[in-house]
């Protein structure tokens, strides 16, 4: 049997391996492994979220099925690391944090690494905020209480697991052994369980203290490992600052200037969203034209704050490759293996080097790659110039792995996927702004290759969506997919033909289903309909917000909602609907399941 490694990188933009749209991909290497590699071209994300994606393509089910994003893991009943576990595969986890895979996948996992703390922050950010706002003007329903009060509890569970971890196995926290080594576990476990205690006493009191102190409770300090604490600050400023300050000063002076030279499509789009905006009043294009400045910047404000802020806690694709080759060598099982990483570093293009390894040699090898890709983009390019380094720095690093597989001689029987969880708005497209709505292409439209040794390149042209990822790969491997996976491998020739592929966001913050719209999309050759419903409203309740005409606007330029007569797009409707429906059935059920759960 092949060995398998899944190689998930955040956020990549589906044109940006093998892409046409600069002279220069960032991506040589990637794009070498194409003539043995089945690559999917309209591979679309199930959500523009990582928690909504990976929920997706690891159980192989529709992202907002079985009560939305924060709940699926909990009530799929498999994922791909049980599939390979029950296939005689070692499962080797490099995962951050804790809560994406959660307690259900982990089962499944003999070795577990952890690449990230748990980040009560990061909760914050979504379904809390939005009920500690609400919580300023009403009060809550019981509904929504029962939906925080499940949420809470599985924090809790995963939260206190991962500390166990911490205390009883050293290794299973070893890529961030530095950030956790001045922090006090066993003091942070029982303030946690007194903490547990007191919301299981009452519930509804505890949540709504939760709410109203936000990042002052004493859950946001328990989590406070302090990357400051291990950073060397005069390494970071002698050895990489200062020694490569003309390069980030190149990049700096070129990426706001080509940005604006050479993203007349985006400005354009701005042009059409303002007048869109005015001659509708829509209030999601307002929210769109106003976020765009502050994606022009960003990329420039991560180089010049990268030295400043605490990313180191967060290992780069190098250090996790390295590890993994460690992992590889040490390993000494007659089983096939298979090895499963998340690369976070275009999600915020992190790292172009790997400063949490203090090795000044391999600075300079790093640096002279990206240098010389530097030099043969200069100014001619498209996007965000940060963006395209952070993936030809991910591209150099996997290619450094692949030759230690094949010095450790197990390149030829191992199956190598690359795919991506969502694309990026802001990251490549910064004049685009952060708009993820279901009918940007940047936000949905990702990349996938599956190189399997001795195999001639197939490229799918069909539509596909997140679920149909995993199935693809079992197929490669001669597995039966499980029945609980509802996609279909892109290779199966008895598959059901796919000419058209849903997308679904809920959003804006995606907190639950119980109070905020959600949006469906539908698209395929010709037309993307964008659509948005009220979960417990009738369909005819929701609108048409968007309808692009892919033939003729295939940036997605001009919205021509207004004007398309309605039978022409009837069987996208159609799609949406049918899917509106089949969640709102789901939903519904699963909700009566968890509300009515007593509360031990």
């Amino acid at each position: 049997m092949n060995n398998v490694i899944c190689i998930l990188v955040d956020s990549v933009v589906w044109d940006c391996i093998g892409t046409t749209r600069n002279k220069c991909s960032p991506t040589p290497f990637i794009d070498s492994l194409k003539g043995e590699s089945i690559t999917a071209e309209n591979l679309y994300s199930q959500g523009p979220y990582t928690d909504a994606a990976t929920k997706s393509l690891y159980t192989g089910r529709n992202t907002l099925d079985n009560f939305g994003y924060y709940f699926k893991l909990n009530t799929s009943p498999s994922n791909h690391f049980e599939v390979f576990h029950n296939h005689g595969y070692e499962t080797i986890g490099l995962y951050y944090p804790y809560y994406l895979i959660g307690k259900t996948i982990k089962k499944s996992i003999d070795k577990t690494y952890y690449t990230s703390k748990f980040l009560y922050n990061s909760e914050w950010g979504g379904i809390f905020s939005y009920y500690s706002e609400a919580l300023k003007t009403r009060e809550l329903t019981d509904s929504e209480y029962a939906l925080l009060r499940k949420r809470v509890d599985l924090m809790f569970e995963c939260w206190i697991d991962f500390y166990q971890d911490a205390l009883n196995n050293k290794s299973s926290v070893s890529l961030i052994e530095k950030s956790c080594r001045n922090f006090d576990f066993q003091s942070a476990l029982k303030k946690l369980y007194i903490e547990k205690d007191k919301f299981y006493n009452d519930s509804k009191e505890y949540i709504i203290t939760l709410l109203k102190m936000g990042k002052s409770h004493l859950l946001a300090s328990l989590d406070t490992i302090d990357a400051d604490a291990y950073i060397d600050r005069d390494y970071m400023r002698q050895e990489i600052y200062s020694k490569y300050k003309d390069f980030f000063a190149r990049v700096n002076r070129q990426n706001i200037n080509t940005n604006i030279k050479n993203n007349r499509p985006g400005i354009k789009r701005i042009a059409c969203g303002m007048l869109h905006y005015l001659s509708s009043r829509d209030k999601d294009e307002l929210r769109f034209l106003s976020n765009y400045r502050y994606c022009l910047r960003a990329s420039n404000d991560m180089i010049k704050n990268s030295f400043q802020s605490g990313w180191q806690n967060m290992p780069s694709a190098g250090r996790q490759l390295e590890f993994a080759s460690q992992l590889l060598t040490q390993r000494n099982n007659d089983k096939p293996f298979y090895l499963s990483m998340h690369f976070l570093d275009p999600h915020e293009f992190i790292s172009y080097f790997t400063y949490d390894i203090q090795d000044p040699d391999l600075h300079s090898q790093e640096f002279d790659v990206l240098g010389s890709f530097l030099k043969k983009i200069e100014t001619n390019f498209r996007g965000s110039l940060p963006y395209l380094l952070t993936l030809r720095y991910v591209d150099y690093c996997i290619e450094k792995f692949c030759k230690e597989l094949k010095l450790l001689g197990i390149w030829d029987n191992t199956t190598l996927m690359i795919v991506s969880d969502h694309g990026s708005s802001y990251s490549y497209y910064p004049l685009h702004g952060i708009q993820v709505n279901c009918f940007d292409d940047e936000c949905y439209h990702v990349p996938m290759m599956i190189r399997v040794p001795g195999f001639t390149g197939k490229t799918i042209s069909s539509f596909h969506n997140s679920m149909d990822v995993f199935p693809t790969l079992f197929d490669t491997l001669g597995f039966k997919k499980p029945d609980s996976f509802v996609g279909y491998s892109m290779i199966d020739e008895n598959a059901p033909n796919k000419d058209t592929v849903i997308t679904e966001y809920m959003g804006p913050g995606c907190p639950d289903l119980l109070s905020r719209r959600i949006w469906f999309s539908a698209r395929d050759k010709k037309y993307l309909v964008a659509y948005k419903v009220g979960l417990y409203e009738n369909f005819e309740d929701g609108e048409i917000s968007k309808v692009y005409d892919l033939t003729s606007d295939p940036n997605g330029y001009y919205n021509i909602s207004k004007k398309i007569n309605r039978k022409r797009i009837a069987y996208l409707l159609e799609t949406i609907e049918k899917r509106y429906y089949d969640i709102k059935k789901e939903t519904a059920k699963n909700m009566m399941e968890i509300l009515d759960e007593d509360f031990e």
